[in-house]
């Protein structure tokens, strides 16, 4: 079944056909509709909010739901199931892009935080043209800081009795990032812990491409197409952050969890 949506009326349409069938084009997905219907599945690509880089024409992200619907794993949930993520919650009803109790199988991509931060400040210094390096990280971070730091969840935890001695103003650049890292790889380790799931690492992709896509395909019941090569895809970028803040980071992140969250050991702590 392959869930529609019509523009005019707002409304679900369901048709009983397979995959190549129209699915939501909009949203914060991609899935393999242009294949053939060789599978009664149908495998979504997902940010649940976290896809937000800058943009020259649109800015930075939103800040509902980039950072508010993290911490509550019911947002969570709604916006990773919602087709176009900014639509008002009246829609939430017919904007979806799949059913919750519809996910049995999961897929996770772990990447480091710590590269996955340096790695959006790239993308928006190669866009206004500013100095690669920590010359440009740190202005950099302070600018996202400001512009997120102020908004309630976040402001809720830095209070925290058991956050004031790992939270100083100041110390931790980019903690905003890091906050919504925390939380969103925290749901998702809550979602996939009830369903099959595989994890996979962003350095198994560079490290061994074959390899780690034949797992993939195999957790999926999926056959490699013949002829087909599978490519080393994306590259490690050099990490900009210190010793001291790398350490400071972790702490930080760590006592969001009160220091005993499972997805920290199974996620991150190979990282720091």
């Amino acid at each position: 079944t392959v869930q529609t949506r019509d523009m005019a009326s707002h409304t679900n349409v369901y048709e009983s056909v397979w995959l190549q069938k129209i699915w939501w084009k909009e949203g914060v997905f991609i899935n393999n509709r242009d294949y053939p219907a060789d599978t009664p599945q149908v495998y979504v690509k997902t940010y649940c909010t976290g896809y937000c880089l800058y943009e020259p024409d649109s800015g930075f992200c939103m800040r509902v739901p980039y950072v508010r619907n993290l911490v509550s794993h019911q947002h969570f949930w709604e916006d990773c199931a919602r087709g176009d993520v900014y639509l008002p919650p009246r829609t939430r009803r017919w904007n979806k892009t799949y059913w919750k109790r519809k996910v049995f199988n999961v897929l996770v991509l772990v990447r480091n935080p710590l590269e996955l931060v340096t790695s959006r400040y790239m993308k928006w210094a190669r866009v206004n043209g500013s100095k690669f390096g920590r010359v440009g990280l740190l202005p950099w971070c302070e600018m996202i800081d400001n512009m997120y730091g102020d908004m309630k969840e976040i402001g809720r935890f830095k209070r925290k009795r058991r956050m004031v001695k790992y939270y100083v103003e100041g110390t931790i650049p980019c903690y905003t990032e890091f906050f919504r890292i925390y939380f969103w790889y925290s749901n998702v380790y809550t979602i996939a812990s009830r369903r099959d799931f595989i994890v996979k690492y962003y350095e198994d992709f560079i490290n061994d491409p074959e390899g780690t896509a034949l797992d993939i395909l195999d957790f999926a019941d999926l056959t490699r197409m013949e002829g087909r090569k599978i490519l080393r895809i994306g590259g490690q970028v050099k990490i900009m952050f210190k010793g001291e803040e790398k350490e400071k980071i972790s702490v930080f992140m760590q006592a969001l969890g009160r220091f005993s969250s499972p997805m920290w050991p199974d996620y991150f702590a190979r990282y720091f």
